[in-house]
This record gives C-alpha cells, sequence and structure tokens, in this order.
C-alpha cells in the first residue's frame, strides 16, 4: 500500500526500496515516516495510505498470481513475444526461485514450440 501511494507521487521504487531495506518491523507510523523522507507530500500520502485507496488492485494482483500458482515471491512467467501466433504457445509459470537451468529448459521447451522452429 506505501509503495503504491507513494506511486502515485512518482515515487513507487523509492519507496519500495526504502520499505525492503529497513530490515525491521514496519508499521502505519513508519512508512509515513519513509514517505515524509522521500519528500512525498505527507497529506496526500496520507489520505492514500488511510483510505486503502489501492487495496482493490493489490489483492487483483494477488488474485491473479494464485490463478498462475504464485503464493510467495518469487515468481517468474515466460511466454512466447515472438515467432508467431503468441496464442499457439502456452505461458509458463516457474513459481520460485530456480536454477538457471531450469529457465533454459523451459525456454528451449517453449522454443521448440514455435511453429516454423
Amino acid at each position: 500500500m506505501a509503495a503504491r501511494c507513494a506511486g502515485a507521487q512518482g515515487r513507487y521504487w523509492a519507496m519500495h526500496d526504502r520499505l525492503f531495506g529497513e530490515g525491521s518491523r514496519l508499521n502505519s507510523g513508519s512508512f509515513k515516516s519513509v514517505a515524509k523522507a522521500l519528500g512525498l507530500d505527507q497529506g496526500e500520502f496520507g489520505k492514500c495510505f488511510d483510505e486503502r485507496r489501492h487495496l482493490e488492485s493489490i489483492f487483483q494482483d494477488r488474485r491473479e498470481a494464485n490463478r498462475w500458482g504464485f503464493h510467495g515471491t518469487p515468481g517468474f512467467i515466460l511466454m512466447q513475444t515472438v515467432g508467431g501466433p503468441t496464442d499457439q504457445v502456452p505461458a509458463v509459470a516457474i513459481p520460485g526461485a530456480f536454477p538457471f537451468e531450469a529457465f533454459a529448459e523451459e525456454i528451449d521447451r517453449m522454443l521448440s514450440k514455435v511453429p516454423g522452429s
């Protein structure tokens, strides 16, 4: 919520990075302190945060992730973007931190299904 409210002021990644770098317990007070440190409009940030303006879109993203089989981070979706009709090679979800070889195997499998390859 804090990152999305910061994003409304063009500072999503600054908030994101600061929150993940905190390494401590976070609460609404700490979110607002970080917003202040980032130079965000305090009134606008506080209103956005307190009203939970982005809550529905956060849960919508969560539902979409669950449909792909993701229940945590990281998660990756591999999909064909070139080489023919993109609906002929289904997207592949990789739910978790896997070694490079797992990605290479899935990419090779997908490429083998691309028409004309």
